[in-house]
């Protein structure tokens, strides 16, 4: 029973934050009724889900940098990774940040295009979104390259576990659409997430402690603080809001890789 609650839990998760299905990970059972502690579970397991993420990530790195040139392994990394990261949540998160700079060209206030989020990059066709689009994608293109020529793909670790750990948070906040959390944990319980990710990352500092200790308090302070704004200014979270600041967290924690890790080989001090 423990470990049909444990895969069911483990499932929810990676549903939740990956659209990719899991191959060895199918619910083929009966159903699992959503109680209190199974909800408990899938929350606190959306910090693996990063972990399981991190470390497919690094066994790709290893296999490309183990049967290819340094240039040509990071270039295939980056294309793979990227691709993921954008579709990872069918690019609704990419989409968002396309239809906000949409939106301030407008002069539409913030609240307003947080109602106003598209469910898919299609949806957005003007020139300002697919300027954002490329940028986006080719920053994340030489981000992930160079992290993997100068080899702290590591770094992923804290980036995916953080990431999720901010939409596992998020999630507990009542739906703008019917008044209900997508995670319904109880509010003195909802912190059990960052010690978990806090205790995954912990492995990161060992190799990047500046890095680790201000990514996490980024993630920590950036959760409370679009908490907060949440539920005093619009009264509940959407799904779309919540991929849309995972996925602005996840370009700063890529930015913060790049400023700091390669210090004194891509940035001259």
């Amino acid at each position: 029973m423990i470990l049909k609650t444990l895969k069911e839990a483990l499932l929810n998760a990676w549903t939740m934050l990956i659209e990719f299905p899991l191959p060895f990970l199918r619910n083929d059972e009966e159903k699992l009724e959503q109680d209190k502690n199974t909800v408990i579970l899938t929350q606190i397991l959306f910090p693996f889900v990063g972990l399981i993420c991190a470390l497919l990530a690094l066994l790709l790195g290893t296999i490309l940098g183990n049967t290819l040139h340094p240039t040509p392994a990071s270039a295939i990394f980056a294309g793979i990774v990227t691709y993921f990261c954008v579709y990872k949540d069918s690019g609704r998160g990419l989409a968002g940040i396309m239809s906000l700079t949409s939106l301030k060209q407008k002069d539409i206030s913030l609240e307003k295009g947080l109602f106003e989020l598209p469910d898919s990059i299609s949806n957005m066709n003007t020139p300002i979104a697919t300027l954002t689009m490329i940028l986006v994608i080719l920053f994340k293109l030489f981000a992930f390259s160079v992290m993997a020529f100068y080899g702290y793909i590591y770094w992923l670790l804290a980036v995916f576990v953080l990431e999720f750990a901010i939409e596992g948070d998020l999630a507990t906040l009542p739906s703008i659409e019917n008044g209900q959390a997508m995670l319904k944990v109880e509010k003195n319980k909802q912190k059990y997430i960052w010690f978990i990710a806090a205790f995954i990352v912990l492995f990161v500092l060992f190799e990047a402690p500046v890095a680790s200790l201000i990514l996490f308090g980024v993630a920590f302070a950036m959760t409370y603080g679009i908490k907060f704004y949440c539920t005093e200014k619009i009264n509940g979270i959407s799904g779309k809001m919540i991929g849309l600041a995972a996925y602005i967290f996840e370009l700063f924690a890529l930015l913060l890789g790049i400023i700091l890790l390669t210090k004194d080989q891509v940035i001259p001090s």
